[in-house]
């Protein structure tokens, strides 16, 4: 009886060993997960510094705020307060051409500086040339130019009445997708960099700190790779590439948008009528050029004739003394 009372002592005394085991093992779980929770707490809270991304909220939506990166980049590149607005490239060829090409370059480049825009190259040549005995200089110009987005239709105006632009070609490409991707890269490798920085504060072993020091740097790296392809993005938003090639003319080429038949044979005859007068003054050109050439020729010519008129005489006054003394004997 004694046994049997000692055996159920112990086997009481054995279960409550283990409920208690059992209860410490959770509580201590709780501890940690509370400490892990504490730890993404505070990264939450704690500010992104150096994003060009606004903040996030848990179920993923964009925060109304954004960070101070994010407005000195709008104000740099496009100035727009929407933080999803469209991100479109403009470009624009022109191939025009003027009389005067001195003022209408000067004209150009003061137009440029006036709507805030700037030179990002020029080409400026003199180019001589001679055809059928006519020589004369023409000058190019080839311009890159930046221009204010939203300036770049008044710039186009402008050009159109200063210059006689026989060629344009515009293009509007949408860069959204890979901006916006770019920005959410940055956000990520923003909240890793976060994390990483806690984690190296709290190591106490050397190659753990080592490990977390190069991913930093890596991260870090990352960071500013992306954040310099945004602020490219940026600047040819924010300003429009404008190519411009001018050339001087003697005549203007002429613009004409009607294109039926009557206006195409009107220009036909007009076309003929002056390749007709260039030819004949072409022509008139030449002989005058020519005409030593036609002198000394036509003294030639003269000249052979005159020897072969006397070769035939002689030979005639032969043939006449031959039959006569034939005839004598």
């Amino acid at each position: 009886m004694k046994n049997r009372k000692a055996l159920r002592i112990l086997a009481i005394a054995a279960a409550l060993m283990a409920v208690a085991m059992m209860l410490a093992s959770c509580s201590a779980k709780e501890n940690g997960m509370a400490a892990d929770k504490d730890i993404y707490d505070g990264m939450a809270d704690a500010p992104n510094s150096g994003s060009t991304l606004p903040s996030y909220t848990e179920k993923g939506e964009m925060a109304d705020s954004v960070t101070d990166d994010s407005t000195s980049g709008k104000e740099e590149g496009t100035g727009e307060n929407d933080a999803y607005s469209p991100k479109i490239i403009k470009t624009a060829t022109l191939e025009a051409e003027t009389q005067n090409f001195s003022n209408a370059v000067a004209e150009i480049e003061a137009s440029v500086k006036t709507l805030g825009g700037y030179i990002e190259s020029c080409n400026v040549q003199n180019r001589n040339y001679s055809y059928q005995g006519v020589s004369g200089s023409t000058r190019y110009a080839n311009y890159v130019l930046r221009i204010p987005a939203d300036k770049l239709d008044e710039f186009l105006a402008q050009t159109g009445e200063l210059l006689n632009v026989t060629s344009t070609n515009s293009k509007a490409e949408d860069i959204s997708g890979e901006y916006y991707d770019i920005q959410a890269r940055i956000s990520v490798l923003e909240t890793e960099r976060q994390l990483v920085e806690k984690m190296l504060s709290e190591a106490t072993s050397i190659n753990t700190m080592i490990t977390l020091e190069e991913r930093l740097y890596d991260i870090i790296y990352e960071i500013e790779s992306y954040k310099t392809a945004i602020k490219v993005y940026d600047s040819k938003v924010a300003y429009s590439t404008v190519t411009l090639n001018v050339r001087e003319v003697v005549d203007l080429t002429p613009i004409d948008a009607d294109d039926s038949f009557g206006s195409r044979f009107k220009n036909a005859i007009s076309e003929s009528w002056d390749n007709t007068v260039s030819f004949l003054e072409d022509t008139a050109i030449f002989l005058v050029y020519a005409a030593p050439v036609f002198g000394v020729m036509a003294i030639c010519v003269v000249g052979v004739a005159v020897v072969v008129l006397v070769v035939l005489a002689i030979v005639r006054k032969c043939i006449r003394k031959a039959r006569t003394r034939k005839e004598a004997n």
